[in-house]
């Protein structure tokens, strides 16, 4: 007889499913076996929000995000640096301000990543305003666009590190925001079904 399956939803964001999920999700299976992962890849503010709401039993979100009465668990640390071509940007240091980059043009997240909103915040804390070359869903995108010397990409270290090569450089970036850690997020840890425990055990 076919045992009864299981789901498991999960929401997270993109930067989460290539970081963190390879590593997690065969654990998962292997401890498992009649048991499905259904993953929605969204912006972390609405990840929240169908936590929250019961729509998703687990969200992995990023920094600068407002959780509510979630229960927030640390998974992940990472930095915030600058990631542009090599032929682009020429006259900037290895480490610099993000004021000191406002004059060129950036490559950026679209509109509803929080990520971009507290870039923005801090560039017209220095009295400017971000200029994008192009606009992208997802930080893997932003960063292949890097190599053709077009902008800057403001990006997790551990993104940028998979992109760099011949073609392109990571800046350092001088601020003190720049802490970019991934939290996973619940209702209850407590009270989660055992298959979704099992899964943040796993991540």
């Amino acid at each position: 007889t076919n045992r009864l399956r299981t789901n498991v939803r999960l929401y997270t964001t993109t930067y989460a499913v290539s970081e963190i999920l390879p590593n997690a999700a065969p654990s998962f299976f292997a401890n498992n076996p009649n048991s499905d992962l259904i993953i929605e890849e969204q912006h972390s503010e609405d990840i929240v929000f169908a936590v929250t709401g019961g729509t998703a039993e687990i969200g992995m979100i990023g920094e600068f995000v407002e959780t509510g009465s979630l229960e927030v668990i640390p998974l992940l640390e990472d930095t915030l640096v600058a990631f542009t071509g090599n032929r682009f940007a020429t006259e900037v240091p290895p480490r610099c301000a993000f004021s000191e980059l406002l004059s060129f043009d950036f490559l950026g997240l679209g509109p509803g990543s929080r990520l971009q909103e507290q870039l923005e915040a801090h560039a017209r804390e220095a009295g400017a305003t971000m200029r994008y070359r192009a606009r992208a869903r997802n930080l893997d995108a932003i960063c292949q666009l890097v190599s053709n010397n077009v902008g800057i990409a403001i990006v997790p270290r551990r993104v940028a590190t998979r992109f760099s090569g011949s073609e392109c450089r990571i800046i350092e970036l001088t601020d003190d925001w720049t802490p970019y850690n991934t939290s996973a997020v619940v209702q209850s840890r407590a009270n989660l079904p055992n298959t979704a425990a099992s899964l943040l055990d796993c991540l």
